[in-house]
Formats: C-alpha cells, structure tokens, sequence
C-alpha cells in the first residue's frame, strides 16, 4: 500500500503540489472566512450581514466579469511563452482592472433597481468604493490564476492567507472603534484587505514575474489574443455566474436576513467545491505542458474529486448543525437543509469542471460556453422558481436538479473524450493473464 500511494504521489507531483495550494488556500480562506463572518453576525445586524454579503456576491461576479477570460488565458499561454510572461500579466492586469471597474461603476447605479437592500450602493462614495472592490477582486483573479500557469501556485496561497488574515483583523477593528455598523462597513473591510494582498502578492513574486522594464502592457498582446480570452470569458462567467448570482435572487426574493443564512451555507459548500475546481484548474495547466500525459492525470484528479465529495458529504450530513451554529442558533434552524443538499452539487461539479477542462485543452472552449449558458439560464430559473415555491430549501433543491441535468448531458462527452479510455485501460489490466513465478 506505501509503494501504491508512493508511486501516486511521484506521478502526479506537480498536479498535487498546485493543486494542493490552491486547496490549502481555499482551507485558510474558509477558516478565516469563518471567523470573518462570525464576527460580522455577533456585532453587525442580520440586515448589515445580509447586505455585505450580496454585495461581495456581486462583486465577486462583476470581477469575473472584468477579467473578460485573461486569467484563464494566462493559465493556457504562461506554459508556452515564459518570455512574455511579463508583459501578459501587466496587460491582463491592466485591462480587468479597468474593465471591472466600469461593470463596479455601472452595477452601483441600477442596484437599487435589482434589491431596494442594495440601495446605499448608489450613493457616489459607496459607488466607487463598491467599484475598487469590483477592480481588485478582478486583478486578484488575474495574479493568483497567472501564478498556477508558471507552476508556482505557492505565491497565490501566500496571497489569500494574507488576504484572510488582512480582512479579519480590519474587520475586528471596525467592529471596536466605528460606531455605525452597516453592511458597506463590512464591505469596506474586504476591499482593504484585497488592496493589501494585491500589493503584498505583487511585491513578493517580483523575482518571478519580474516588475522591472519587461513588466509593462503590450497591447499587440490583445489583438493577438483577443478571441481567445474570449472564449474563455464566455465560459468562465456561464460556469461561474450562476452561483455568483443565487445571493442576489434570495435577497431580491426572500431577503437580506435569509441571504445572511444562505450565504455561510454557500460558503461552507464552496470550500466542498473546491477541491475538484482547485484539481481541474491544476489539470488544464499541466494538459498543456505535457499533452501526453493528460489521461493518467484526468484519472487521478476525477478520482481524488470523487473521493473528497464523498468525504465531505458525509461530514456535511452530521455536522452541518454544529457548523451552522457557530454563526446563531438562527443559521443552524434556517440553514442546515440548505447546506445539505448544497453539499451534493459537488457531484454535478465533479463532471462539468472536467469537462471544462478538457474543453480549454483541446479547443472546444466556444461549444461549451453554448451549453453552459443553457445551462446557466436553467440553473437561473429552477432556483428562482424552488425559491418561490419553497424558500430557502427550494431554492437550494431547484439548482441542484440543474446542475445534476446538466451534468448528465456533459458525462457522454466526458466519456468519449477521456472516462472511456480509462475504462478500458482498466478492463485491459485486469483481463491480463497472470505472470508466472516459477516454471511449470
């Protein structure tokens, strides 16, 4: 058994060693999540929570909007062309943090017209503290996700623990010395705390990166990469979007007090969900690099995804209350179902992520965008019509039947472009006759 594991291990090293601090980043970041949020229920409203919550939502979803596909881009390019590297992550920075900025601006304005909770957002000064946070969350994106295609995925976990850390203790300190607590109070904790990673991570992997004269736009980059990093926007915002946006249906639906319990439910689950998007993100780089490898690799990660989802499910079906209680007695009672039946979606996502990144691979990026957005849209609706229906647990239980149907019209293709030929190097090894140990 030590040999298996051994061998496992060394034939799949650099997928782990990223993929584990992608991982690891996602455990601090929810840890420390954790704290953070506790602290915002014990001294800010239901309502304030409720609020910041939606409005990190948002801005988590608009940074994926203004990242327009770079940081994915730089994931497929970084493997390829190491001498320009400089200059495509100061292009790519440059151009979603403008960008982001723009969709922060623009969202502000109409938030009072999505939820009448989200009004303060259209204030000029919470606007553009509202957009800031838009733009960092995006060059963030664009900065840990260009560290996974140089293979130092390292620099991107010293970022968000950093961040982590950053946004508990400005919180803290909001919490002791500003007498009005509002939920932009809490969201100005996060926009702080991503400033000061951004730099901290900027400063720390000068070496690698190198911020000197090669560290400057070029914007021929754009035109000569343009379509690509679109296709990879149009299929990061269908797969990410979604999820992003079920904050701001239970706001606009139910309401910022409910969101409140939603959203540590959606936080626990995306720590569940990240050990198959952390693995597929590792997958998608290293498929680049080493072409010939890609199958024994895409079994390791479906199976260790596999085997995390499963150990997480049962974790999530015992504990949930427990978890949930740390937040109120009120989390535990409104959101325990919800968190269950949020935690089962890791399956759906198992085969969408993988899929996806065999679509980044081997250039189908387009097609899936197309059925992603079906998919999307369906997720959209089926949400939106369990939550009218039945609150919170119907919303949960609508978006999980869509993402298991689309799940299950990706795993044909799944099949035939990978699982199928894993299968039958299976069934080949075990139909193998016996070695003899000694001659007859």
């Amino acid at each position: 058994m030590k040999a298996i594991i051994s061998r496992l291990v060394s034939a799949n090293r650099i997928i782990l060693t990223n993929a584990s601090s992608l991982i690891s980043s996602t455990l601090i970041a929810s840890a420390l999540g954790f704290a953070y949020w506790w602290l915002a229920a014990r001294f800010f409203s239901q309502h304030a929570v409720g609020v910041a919550s939606a409005s990190v939502s948002a801005m988590q979803l608009f940074g994926s909007l203004g990242v327009m596909g770079l940081s994915t881009l730089l994931i497929s390019e970084l493997p390829q062309s190491a001498e320009e590297a400089p200059s495509l992550i100061c292009t790519a920075l440059c151009v979603a943090g403008a960008a982001s900025f723009a969709l922060g601006l623009g969202f502000s304005v109409v938030a009072p017209l999505v939820a009448p909770d989200l009004g303060d957002l259209a204030t000029p000064s919470h606007s553009l503290q509202f957009a800031a946070g838009v733009s960092l969350t995006a060059m963030n994106t664009v900065l840990d996700q260009a560290t996974i295609g140089l293979l130092r995925g390292h620099l991107q976990l010293w970022r968000n623990a950093f961040f982590a850390v950053a946004k508990l203790v400005i919180l803290y300190a909001a919490a002791m010395f500003v007498s009005l607590r509002t939920g932009m109070g809490i969201y100005t904790s996060w926009t702080l705390a991503s400033l000061l990673s951004f730099l901290f991570l900027l400063w720390f992997s000068r070496r690698i990166i190198s911020t000197g004269d090669a560290f400057r736009p070029r914007w021929g980059l754009l035109r000569r990469l343009g379509r690509a990093a679109l296709s990879h926007h149009a299929l990061n915002i269908t797969l990410q979007g979604p999820r992003l946006l079920l904050p701001l249906i239970v706001t606009a639906m139910l309401s910022a007090a409910t969101n409140a319990h939603f959203y540590v439910a959606l936080m626990i689950a995306n720590f569940i969900y990240m050990v198959p998007i952390s693995l597929t993100t590792v997958l998608h780089a290293v498929g680049m690099a080493q072409r010939e490898a890609l199958i024994q690799r895409l079994r390791s990660t479906f199976a260790m995804s596999l085997a995390a989802g499963l150990g997480a499910n049962l974790v999530t079906l015992v504990a949930a209350d427990w978890m949930l209680r740390i937040f109120g007695h009120s989390y535990a009672e409104e959101a325990r179902a919800c968190l269950q039946i949020l935690a089962l979606a890791v399956f759906p996502i198992i085969i969408r992520y993988h899929y996806v990144s065999l679509a980044r691979i081997h250039g189908f990026v387009l097609s899936a965008a197309l059925w992603l957005t079906i998919g999307g849209l369906l997720e959209l609706g089926m949400a939106a019509a369990g939550a009218a229906m039945g609150g919170l647990s119907g919303l949960s239980w609508g978006w999980l039947l869509a993402m298991a149907l689309q799940a299950a019209a990706m795993f044909p293709a799944l099949y035939r472009l990978a699982l199928g030929q894993i299968v039958r190097q299976l069934l080949r090894r075990d139909a193998m006759p016996a070695v003899p140990t000694s001659a007859e």
